[in-house]
């Protein structure tokens, strides 16, 4: 067994690779039709985005994305911290790190779109 590897069993990769083709699955749609609404909003004031914004579909649009967008983005740099890291201390403290930033962005933007919608 190679150094460093912690999950023997390989349940936590094959959910953790999983996961993130699902949310590549989610985001590819959500991400083609956001910039699309992007593009064709060019010009629009702050209030017509505002009013796109706080429509009921396109909120729920939003926070998927914001949700999954955030917890695909961690799962990414995971993967990379766990591959390309081999000191466990450094390791350890960078997944830790690439959570706090995904919990705590990722938290932020949910809660920007919820003052918005609410």
């Amino acid at each position: 067994m190679a150094a460093g590897k912690t999950n023997p069993s390989g349940k936590k990769a094959t959910r953790n690779w999983l996961h993130q083709r699902l949310t590549a699955l989610i985001l590819f749609p959500l991400v083609v039709w956001f910039v699309t609404s992007i593009v064709m909003m060019a010009g629009a004031d702050y209030d017509v985005v505002l009013v796109w914004l706080t429509h009921p579909v396109i909120a729920v649009f939003m926070v998927v994305m914001i949700g999954a967008g955030f917890y695909h983005l961690s799962l990414g740099v995971r993967e990379v911290i766990e591959d390309y890291i081999a000191t466990p201390s450094t390791k350890k403290t960078l997944l830790a790190l690439n959570t706090a930033f995904a919990i705590i962005f990722g938290g932020v933007a949910l809660v920007s779109m919820f003052r918005l919608i609410f």
